[in-house]
């Protein structure tokens, strides 16, 4: 494994006692992995184009008074899939997460499609058996198969569903008919549509469909796009940035959040609004985890 030091790590951190794997309590892997992007192309830039926007995010927390970063952070180079796809692709990160998670690594995961999230989910499976999914999307991603594969971004919490976990969908609001029966049949997941967002007891909705011990995914479609508007598949509406914020900061108090990951970010040329929000809420959700951890 090969890690990424001084400017090029996330942060930009260039003090090598806070980069150093050995000592880091998080790592952050990038999984530059596209290969079923079905309307705006370029997510596989996502991953590196959030490292190089979070250079410019403040070490300090100004909410919980603190620099999580002092915990040490690990910047993994690039995943290199080489001709991998589907399967091949998504058990080459679930290796690569799990090497992480055997040596106490608290893993973050910057993806291109939404897909990579089956490689990591089955690492925390396998590490923690009894693991939830919050999960923050436009998209129920509950599709059997989406032209024709499986393994498609649009399949992927179809493919985690399998394996029968609790799963949380927040901000959901385009689904066929199809997905909305497995949601309607399932008594594993629940789902916060879009227009149900500002609905009183909303996150107390979403702690009790969520079991102890949680993974975080988040698809950055899962916000208005005036938040994050460089995305694969734009909808409307969605979560607001503080509304966002107040959810991951009551589920990281009140669970065992153990691992995250951000994916679908589609860079624009001359945009950098949804690269640098993404890196500011990829420290946030850090600090929301481990904030009770001794720095």
């Amino acid at each position: 494994m090969e890690f990424l030091h001084g400017s090029q790590s996330f942060l930009g951190i260039t003090d090598p006692d806070l980069t150093n794997y050995e000592n880091a309590r998080i790592v952050v892997q990038s999984l530059p992995y596209e290969n079923t992007s079905s309307y705006i192309e370029g997510s596989a830039l996502g991953p590196q184009a959030i490292l190089d926007a979070s250079s410019f995010v403040e070490f300090y927390d100004e909410e919980l008074r603190t620099e999580i970063c002092q915990l040490g952070i690990a910047t993994q180079k690039s995943l290199d899939f080489g001709d991998l796809v589907d399967e091949a692709a998504v058990e080459l990160i679930r290796k690569n997460t799990l090497k992480h998670l055997k040596n106490g690594k608290f893993v973050v995961s910057l993806g291109a499609e939404h897909t990579v999230t089956l490689g990591t989910f089955l690492a925390y499976r396998e590490y923690f058996p009894s693991v939830s999914v919050l999960q923050i999307d436009a998209h129920s991603d509950l599709r059997e198969s989406y032209q024709g594969n499986p393994y498609s971004h649009a399949c992927v919490m179809a493919r985690i569903n399998e394996y029968n976990p609790l799963i949380c969908q927040v901000g959901i609001r385009a689904l066929c008919k199809e997905e909305a029966q497995v949601i309607d049949q399932s008594n594993t997941i629940y789902t916060v549509f879009g227009h149900e967002l500002s609905k009183p007891g909303l996150v107390d909705d979403i702690l009790n469909n969520l079991g102890d011990i949680v993974y975080i995914t988040v698809d950055a479609d899962g916000f208005d796009p005036s938040v994050m508007p460089a995305v694969g598949t734009i909808e409307p509406g969605g979560l607001q940035w503080f509304d966002a914020l107040r959810i991951f900061r009551e589920v990281c108090s009140k669970k065992k959040v153990v691992g995250f990951d951000i994916v679908e970010c589609a860079p624009r040329p001359g945009e950098v609004l949804t690269e640098y929000s993404l890196a500011q809420l990829a420290y946030k959700i850090m600090t929301y985890s481990l904030s009770d951890a001794s720095i």
